[in-house]
C-alpha cells in the first residue's frame, strides 16, 4: 500500500509505532503533546512527513506481507 504524505495518526498503537520508527531514523514526523479532553481522556495526534533514505532501504528489504 502506498499512501500520500503526510499521514495523520491518532490511535495510541499507531503513535507508539511512529515513535519507534522515528527513534530508528526510518521516518521523520511529529508527535504533538497530549491534550486532556473534556471527557477526561488524553488525546494525542501525530503525523509522518517523510520516509528517510534508510527507511526506504529497510522497506525494500522487509516488504509488508
Amino acid at each position: 500500500m502506498r499512501a500520500q504524505l503526510p499521514i495523520h495518526l491518532s490511535t495510541g498503537e499507531e503513535i507508539d509505532k511512529l515513535r519507534v520508527l522515528m527513534l530508528a531514523g526510518l521516518v521523520k514526523g511529529e508527535i504533538d503533546a497530549p491534550v486532556r479532553a473534556v471527557s477526561g481522556q488524553t488525546q494525542v495526534s501525530a503525523a509522518v512527513y517523510e520516509i528517510t533514505p534508510i527507511g526506504r532501504v529497510m522497506a525494500s528489504k522487509f516488504p509488508v506481507r
